[in-house]
């Protein structure tokens, strides 16, 4: 059996507060009562907590809006409303503002109090079961999250090890066979794919890590510009043997914003690698830096195969590839851009996509400057 709905009414009148109280118990609530603002306050904190108060807007030692302001914040779920003889579009806009959810005025009739207070326990209780339902929801889902994550980071585990291997001995093969052996191009692509499948595992362990909540961004003041060069020596050797010029274009002026270093370098080392990987040869890849507001802002453009608006909408969804006979050749995880999002995400930044099919992409990251 559901509890009455507890109610405290606050009013310096005593025949006021006597004659809700009789109307609200004949409707089976249990009712509290208080002679101003000061006492109400001090009898929602003991007796606590109430489903509504009715709150009187003129009150000695506490006015009603003050009251109501104080209920506020021990109890935001409370349905406050305002009994006053001094009803004005005024009073109603500023006791909202405050935090009631109406106001009744003075004098009214019993229905006309029942009325408000009725509409408002069940606003209430609206909100709280909306509340409930979601925290169910997302208990289920960081469930289903923790079972994807224990799932995928076993059989990652159980992986890694005999694919080193694997890659170890294919780079050992390669070298000892001379290059115009038949079985070379055969071997380089079986190290292709296996490296390849080293790199899913390797993002999907860095998304499994941030989508349970086990990493934490080390966030210290960063100077972007050694990360950048950093990402250009890695990728060099890639941009090299695709024929893409790769271009790196920073000021002389440190640009320092609060960050993880491993996660930033991440970030840019899979943008400045999908786009050379999406660069047709002879292409360019150009990494550049600029400050817009409070955020620094760096992008990644390149002059390659550009993505279409539909493609767009879901680049950044995990295993999200896309599909057609220019990329059908592309390596690729479909987990790269996602991981992306996640980690400038964390770092309370974000990351825009501007592409037009056959003209390239561009993609922007915003990240919150450190000044002085």
């Amino acid at each position: 059996m559901t509890a009455p709905a507890r109610i405290l009414v606050v009013d310096d009148e005593r025949g006021m507060r006597e004659g809700c109280k009789r109307i609200l118990a004949s409707e089976g609530y249990e009712v509290e009562t208080a002679e101003d603002g000061v006492a109400g306050l001090d009898l929602f904190l003991r007796r606590g907590p109430f489903d509504a108060a009715l709150v009187d807007l003129k009150m000695p030692r506490m006015s009603g809006i003050e009251l109501v302001e104080q209920i506020r914040l021990k109890d935001p779920d409370v349905v406050l409303l305002i009994i006053t003889a001094y009803a004005t579009i005024e009073t109603a806009v500023e006791a909202t503002k405050r935090g009631a959810y109406g106001y009744i005025p003075k004098p009214f009739t019993p229905e006309e109090l029942l009325l408000p207070v009725r509409n408002g326990l069940e606003h209430r209780a609206l909100a709280l079961e909306t509340r409930r339902l979601r925290a169910e929801a997302e208990h289920e889902r960081m469930k289903l999250v923790t079972a994807k994550s224990t799932f995928i980071s076993m059989v990652a585990h159980e992986i890694k090890n005999p694919l080193a291997a694997v890659e170890g001995y294919l780079e050992a093969a390669l070298q000892e066979l001379p290059a115009d052996q038949r079985a070379v191009p055969m071997l380089r692509r079986a190290l292709t794919r296996a490296q390849g499948l080293d790199a899913m595992i390797a993002d999907l362990l860095s998304l499994t890590t941030i989508e349970t909540g086990n990493f934490t961004p080390h966030r210290t003041p960063q100077d972007l510009r050694p990360i950048l060069r950093k990402v250009v020596n890695a990728q060099t050797e890639n941009a090299r043997k695709a024929n893409i010029t790769l271009q790196l274009e920073l000021g002389e002026m440190p640009v320092v914003v609060p960050a993880d270093h491993d996660a930033v370098f991440s970030i840019f080392n899979n943008l400045v690698d999908n786009a050379i990987k999406y660069t047709p040869e002879g292409g360019r890849v150009r990494l550049s830096l600029r400050r817009e507001g409070a955020f620094h802002v760096i992008e990644v453009a390149d002059n390659g195969m550009g993505i279409a608006p539909e493609d767009q909408e879901r680049i950044f969804e995990e295993f999200f590839r896309i599909r057609n006979e220019r990329v059908a050749k592309v390596p690729g995880t479909g987990l790269g851009l996602s991981l992306v999002k996640k980690l400038v995400g964390l770092h309370e930044g974000h990351v825009q996509l501007f592409s037009e099919p056959g003209k390239g992409s561009r993609f922007l990251v915003s990240l919150p400057a450190t000044d002085g």
